[in-house]
């Protein structure tokens, strides 16, 4: 069975028949080399800038997040911003208006109880009994009780 190391050429390639052979030791300069650099050192130089370019595009993935969850936070808080503050003036034009409505319902209930008052005062026109319409002595003879004013004739003399 022929095997995919077959068609090197074995003075080109020592490694093709050290491969075939079971007895193989690595070289003395790879192993103090290996020892020495450590295995990362030995990779070709297009695969070290691979690896750090996806490390770089990993870095750059990173901060995309972060700086985008970061704006979400910060939109998040303004929102809460936002809704705080229309609270805070929804409340502050609620108190406003029920002081206004509390402060004219006093103004108007005083205003009544002043015109109460001052109906009160000039009606009784200050005196506190009925019988100070009637006429005194001197007086009687001009009294015309009340309904009877449409007795009256042509005269002037009443019908009593």
């Amino acid at each position: 069975m022929p095997t995919i190391l077959e068609g090197f050429n074995e003075q080109r390639t020592p490694m093709s028949r050290a491969l075939r052979t079971s007895t193989y030791s690595w070289p003395s300069w790879l192993e103090r080399k290996v020892q020495k650099r450590g295995i990362g050192e030995m990779l070709p130089v297009w695969v070290g800038n691979l690896l750090l370019l996806l490390l770089l595009l990993l870095l750059l993935v990173v901060v995309i997040v972060v700086v985008v969850l970061l704006l979400l936070l910060l939109l998040q808080l303004l929102v809460v911003v936002i809704v705080v503050v229309v609270v805070v003036v929804i409340v502050v034009v609620v108190v406003v208006v029920v002081v206004v409505v509390v402060v004219v319902v006093v103004v108007v209930a005083v205003a009544e109880v002043v015109v109460i008052v001052v109906l009160v005062v000039v009606i009784c026109d200050g005196r506190t009994d009925r019988q100070s319409d009637r006429p005194t002595d001197g007086q009687y003879e001009n009294y015309i009780p009340p309904g009877k004013a449409l007795l009256r004739g042509p005269g002037g003399d009443a019908h009593r």
